[in-house]
């Protein structure tokens, strides 16, 4: 499903990866990082069948990341039969940082995984607090 212009798809890693390397993360608030140069960022997961959990992919963990990102990656895990997690782990000061964590089950594969990462076009919303 597209989210639109100002989103990405978790697959979409290069794009990720572009967006974070050489910042830092250093507003976390709900859904929302704002970035050290000031870009704010709202992170959904996939929503699928209104009737049940199918489809449907939660932020379960949202993290900041002080010191400058050298790399980013995406990486899926799945759990069980059918429920997976998805994580974006980036790499500062020789470590790997997860900064956020999507769980979900994909189902019978009818209604999408993962998550998006929306960059907010206006300042329109309250600021992440530190």
């Amino acid at each position: 499903m597209d989210q639109g212009d100002n989103s990405i798809s978790y697959d979409e890693e290069e794009l990720i990866r572009e967006m974070f390397v050489g910042k830092s993360v250093h507003k976390v608030a709900s859904d929302r990082l704002e970035l050290s140069d000031g870009t704010r960022l709202r992170l959904v997961g996939n929503v699928g069948c209104f009737g049940c959990d199918a489809g449907n992919f939660h932020l379960t963990e949202l993290n900041a990341c002080e010191n400058i990102i050298t790399n980013v990656e995406v990486s899926q895990e799945h759990i069980g039969l059918y429920d997976e997690a998805f994580h974006l782990f980036v790499f500062a000061d020789n470590q790997r940082i997860n900064l956020a964590e999507f769980a979900g089950s994909e189902g019978f594969g009818h209604y999408g995984t993962g998550f998006w990462i929306e960059v907010e076009a206006d300042h329109d919303t309250e600021p992440a607090q530190a």
